[in-house]
């Protein structure tokens, strides 16, 4: 394994959660990495539809996927719902690319849906003005998230999705390639609130640049540590995508 392909696997733990959106905390990816992005075509009526436990079953398969690929290496990723978005080395893409094509063949075959899947350079974001920056938080001992900043993972899937740019770092959908899901696991069971309510917030701050964003989010997840932790509850989070507007 060659240093770049431990560079999310090298990165320092942060240990508190009010850590996460200093600036300080990130780590640019190598620019021999790639940003992966997958999602399920047309999941907006696939859900209105009935069907959102089937979008969100691909979402989760696409993490698996390219994570058994990638036994060796550990690779930074957010769930995005009907799909997501993950980093991995430009050098294991003959690994990543046939699990992708078998992702797809298992939206296709087994869900009647289709899977858009696209690798994106990071030297190619970087070189557009649109930084990748990856952090690790650790909120206990059995659970670590990837934390993303930058404006490199918004355009990486707007390049994707773009019907005529989106060719160039489109994974054709082929019959060959296969994904390897062992370890998914989703019993679609409700998690009890241990207090009646159970809270959701997506925060985005309106600033003009990193500084003044982070200062919103300090303050943002200082205020709700202040109400939720006051009784001794810890905050749950799963990731965090820092932005500026």
């Amino acid at each position: 394994m060659g240093d770049d392909e431990r560079f999310y696997a090298d990165l320092p733990w942060l240990e508190r959660f009010v850590d996460v959106p200093d600036p300080a905390s990130y780590a640019p990816a190598p620019e021999s990495w790639c940003l992966v992005i997958t999602d399920v075509i047309g999941s907006t009526k696939a859900i209105e539809a009935g069907r959102y436990k089937d979008v969100n079953a691909l979402g989760v398969a696409s993490i698996v996927a390219l994570r058994n690929a990638l036994p060796d290496v550990e690779v930074p990723f957010v769930f995005g719902g009907d799909g997501a978005t993950m980093l991995c080395p430009a050098s294991r893409l003959e690994q990543v690319r046939p699990a992708l094509r078998g992702l797809q063949r298992t939206a296709r075959e087994g869900f009647d849906l289709a899977m858009r899947a696209g690798v994106v350079p990071i030297g190619e974001l970087r070189a557009a003005g649109h930084e990748v920056l990856v952090a690790k938080f650790r909120a206990s001992e059995h659970a670590s998230f990837a934390m993303f900043a930058g404006s490199g993972l918004t355009e990486g899937e707007r390049w994707v999705k773009d019907p005529e740019r989106g060719q160039a770092y489109a994974v054709a959908e082929a019959d060959e390639g296969d994904a390897d899901y062992a370890g998914f696991e989703c019993r679609w069971e409700p998690i009890p609130s241990r207090r009646g309510e159970v809270v959701s917030l997506l925060v985005q701050a309106r600033a003009e640049d990193r500084a003044a964003a982070a200062a919103i989010y300090r303050e943002v997840i200082g205020r709700i540590e202040g109400i939720v932790e006051g009784d001794g509850h810890p905050v749950a989070v799963e990731t965090l995508k820092l932005a500026t507007k």
